[in-house]
């Protein structure tokens, strides 16, 4: 996903959008039920992610760069992990 978009750091955006693109899973199914398009929302977020700044994504020597995580991909992973062990 990262490399679509020529990012190096892994935001919410992201994450929702690899979400809306499994065809068979969850939260489509369950956007679906709240009568929302998933497919528009899908479309909207990578117009929003194209419009985001691109970067080299390979550093001297042809090697990928490296790939951080933002603190809000982190703060969601962390509630994740509280939700979890309740």
């Amino acid at each position: 996903m990262l490399q679509r978009y020529g990012h190096t750091q892994v935001d919410t955006e992201h994450m929702l959008l690899a979400l809306l693109e499994q065809p068979e899973g969850m939260v489509g199914q369950i956007l679906e039920k709240l009568g929302a398009d998933a497919a528009t929302m899908a479309g909207q977020t990578d117009d929003l992610l194209r419009a985001s700044p691109r970067v080299n994504i390979y550093g001297g020597g042809g090697q990928q760069a490296q790939v951080f995580i933002t603190p809000r991909v982190r703060r969601i992973i962390n509630i994740a992990n509280e939700e979890a062990n309740r």
